[in-house]
């Protein structure tokens, strides 16, 4: 994770983990199997992915766009 909103969304996603209203965690077992989202939790989650929906996709879109002009850039050095 590199970008700055990558940064963002993992840590509002970890926000919510660490909130014991939204994210209940299990002493029973080694490997989580117990833990989970309550419902409070699932709507969190929802919610912050579609307000980060839109600049995901324009981080693609230009992360997509800068790649193909860089390919272009260095086709035409050649």
């Amino acid at each position: 994770m590199s970008s700055m909103l990558e940064k963002q969304i993992y840590a509002g996603i970890m926000a919510v983990l660490n909130d014991r209203n939204a994210y209940y965690q299990s002493g029973v077992g080694s490997n989580g199997a117990y833990n989970h989202l309550t419902d409070s939790g699932k709507e969190a989650i929802l919610t912050y992915i579609e307000q980060f929906a839109p600049l995901m996709v324009k981080k693609q879109q230009l992360d997509l766009d800068a790649r193909a002009k860089q390919l272009v850039i260095n086709e035409l050095k050649k």
